[in-house]
């Protein structure tokens, strides 16, 4: 009952249409022990033998839709002290909806490395004594939790993250066989051949005050304009609300790049010059663009990698409404 190399303790897996496993605590020369559940997938449920002083202590999880993915980490506030990757992080103590402290950790991570594990180390005083806890987590293992227990919305929200990040992994070469097999175990293979997305936008390209529009789908995944006049005469709009933008030059000339949540990234982008209606753009315009130029209509990657942030963003979107809907 003690920890094996890996800092962990027993591991108990059962069928979910099995009965409650031992429930007493168990005594080493270490401590006590309760098995403790972790998960359950609708088959099977995985209990995770803890210290009892340890079971209280339990970290949450979820997931920011941003212009990249942000691993959201909520550490019980009697954390003596914890690091994440092997690193001390800043933290803010925030207050949850159970009423509890918390110290909240942001991991941001690029859609090709999303589904890496994040590994949290914590030490908690209970009774006197120090107890040493580590957690492993990745975006895989939340999105099993969700199409668990979610609903309709969420579980297609979360499946179109899982195959966002496959795409991005095969397209930037991501090596991790393991984080792909998770993958294709919880959504399928298939899974994109059969959840294609709508693209419900027009696919013809502005001009005006414009020389080019890029989707940049790398790190942080943003729209970028390159502009022909002065960057404050331009405003972006989406649904009628004025987005936030940023303002840079490279060597194509000045930009305005978008700084949006990514249910607006699949929305049909409106923009002004001097407050005069000027043109739109929508994914569809970049979609149609990499599947019939001529440099990229054969680079299947970066066209799954194009359709699947696609449906990502449409799904980010669907799941926004339901939120408001029903706030």
């Amino acid at each position: 009952f003690c920890k094996n190399s890996d800092g962990e303790y027993t591991k108990l897996v059962s069928s979910s249409t099995a009965g409650t496993p031992y429930t007493n605590t168990v005594t080493s020369d270490d401590g006590s022990r309760i098995f403790v559940k972790r998960t359950d997938d609708g088959t099977n449920i995985t209990y995770v033998l803890l210290p009892t002083d340890l079971v209280s202590f339990t970290p949450k999880t979820n997931i920011t839709l941003g212009s990249e993915l942000v691993y959201n980490i909520y550490i019980p506030a009697n954390a003596k002290s914890f690091t994440v990757d092997a690193k001390t992080v800043d933290a803010e103590l925030v207050t949850l909806d159970d009423g509890n402290n918390y110290y909240h950790v942001a991991v941001s991570l690029s859609a090709a490395t999303a589904a890496r594990d994040v590994v949290l180390k914590a030490t908690v005083t209970a009774n006197g004594n120090d107890y040493n806890g580590t957690w492993t987590m990745n975006i895989p293992k939340y999105a099993e939790k969700v199409m668990a227990s979610g609903n309709e919305t969420e579980v297609t929200l979360i499946k179109d993250v899982l195959s966002y990040i496959r795409a991005a992994y095969a397209y930037f070469g991501t090596d991790d066989e393991e984080a792909i097999a998770e993958i294709d175990a919880l959504i399928g293979e298939n899974y994109d051949v059969d959840n294609a997305p709508v693209l419900n936008g027009s696919a013809e390209a502005p001009s005006v005050g414009l020389k080019s529009v890029t989707y940049i789908l790398n790190a942080t995944p943003t729209i970028k304009f390159h502009i022909t006049g002065d960057a404050d005469s331009y405003a972006f709009y989406a649904n009628g609300v004025k987005l936030k933008t940023v303002c840079g030059t490279d060597e194509k000339g000045a930009y305005i790049k978008m700084d949006v949540y990514a249910y607006a990234m699949c929305e049909t982008i409106t923009y002004t010059i001097d407050g005069v209606e000027s043109g739109s753009y929508h994914i569809n315009c970049y979609y149609t663009f990499v599947t019939t130029d001529e440099e990229y209509k054969d680079d299947a990657e970066l066209i799954n990698l194009v359709a699947r942030f696609a449906k990502y963003c449409e799904s980010a979107a669907a799941y926004r409404s339901y939120v408001l809907e029903n706030s």
